[in-house]
C-alpha cells in the first residue's frame, strides 16, 4: 500500500472557491473510485492559501492506472479541471508508506493538526522509527501516523500528530538535517468529518 500526499498553493483569496469546487465538484465525481481519501486539510499558519490531501492506492502501479483514467473521465476533464486549474499556483506531490504496525492512538480529538517532514542523513530514518515506536502512547514524540518518503525528499520520515505541537520537548534526540512542519485545520471534505460521497 501507497499513500500520496498532495500538497497544493491557491492563487491568493481563492481558497473558499476551491473548497466548494471540491464539494460541489471533484468529491462527486472521483469519490473513492480514483484513490481513496483518507484526509483533506486546510493550512493554518504559513502559507494559509494551501491545501492538502491524503490519497491511498494499492501500489504505484495501481495510482498510475487510475490517475489515467480519472484524467480520461469526461467530467472531470471538462467540467473540474477547466474551473479548477486557474485556482492553483502550485502542486507538489510526495509519495508515502505507512510505517507498519504504526498502532499509535489519536492523541486528541482536535480538528488540528501538524504534519512535520523530518529529513534525516542517511541510515537514519529506521533509528527514527525505532526510538518513536518505543516511546509510550500519547507522548508528544510519538505522532499518531508515520510514513516513510518513497518518491520525494529520501531519508525523510513524515509525521503526524493531532492538536498542535508549537510548544511541548523535542522530538527525539535522533540528529535531523531538516524539520519543515505544516500546521493544519481537517475540513468537511474529509472522511474523518463524516463527508459522505456516492457515485
Amino acid at each position: 500500500m501507497i499513500h500520496e500526499l498532495r500538497i497544493y498553493t491557491l492563487t491568493q483569496g481563492a481558497l473558499r472557491e476551491y473548497i466548494e469546487l471540491q464539494q460541489a465538484l471533484a468529491r462527486p465525481i472521483r469519490g473513492d473510485c480514483y484513490g481513496k481519501l483518507l484526509e483533506y486539510w486546510t493550512a493554518m499558519s504559513g502559507e494559509s492559501n494551501r491545501v492538502v490531501h491524503l490519497w491511498e492506492y494499492a501500489s504505484f502501479e495501481e495510482r498510475l492506472q487510475l490517475r489515467a483514467e480519472l484524467a480520461a473521465n469526461p467530467r472531470w476533464k471538462d467540467e473540474y479541471s477547466p474551473r479548477s486549474h486557474p485556482l492553483i499556483e502550485r502542486q507538489e506531490n510526495v509519495v508515502l508508506v505507512p510505517v507498519s504496525d504504526w498502532n499509535s492512538p489519536h492523541q486528541d480529538s482536535s480538528d488540528s493538526c501538524e504534519l512535520r517532514f523530518i529529513t534525516l542523513r542517511p541510515g537514519g530514518v529506521p533509528k527514527w522509527i525505532a526510538r518513536a515506536r518505543a516511546e509510550p502512547a500519547g507522548s508528544p514524540s510519538r505522532p499518531a501516523r508515520a510514513w516513510t518518503v518513497e518518491v520525494g525528499q529520501l531519508n525523510t520520515v513524515v509525521g503526524l500528530w493531532h492538536g498542535s505541537r508549537t510548544e511541548g520537548p523535542p522530538l527525539l534526540a535522533e540528529r535531523t538535517l531538516s524539520t519543515f512542519i505544516l500546521r493544519l485545520r481537517t475540513t468537511a471534505i474529509s472522511p474523518s468529518q463524516s463527508y459522505a460521497v456516492r457515485s
